[in-house]
């Protein structure tokens, strides 16, 4: 999943141990205030009432390979 919050696009995933949803980047210029760094990525926990939550989106995409 994708969110666009603060009019930056960011990976959106549910940490199932802490049971939250975080926003993930690699790019460190995305990196805002609220931000922690864990090894070579760089997320904050999102509470899904947060106003600054723009849009939340699924994208799949599918492959047809003919050898």
């Amino acid at each position: 999943m994708y969110i666009k919050y603060s009019s930056m696009i960011y990976r959106y995933v549910y940490d199932g141990m802490d049971k939250c949803f975080e926003a993930i980047t690699h790019d460190e210029q995305k990196v805002k205030i609220g931000f922690q760094k864990e090894h070579d990525f760089y997320y904050k926990v999102i509470e899904t009432t947060d106003p600054n939550i723009q849009d939340i989106y699924d994208i799949n995409f599918y492959v047809d390979y003919i050898d």
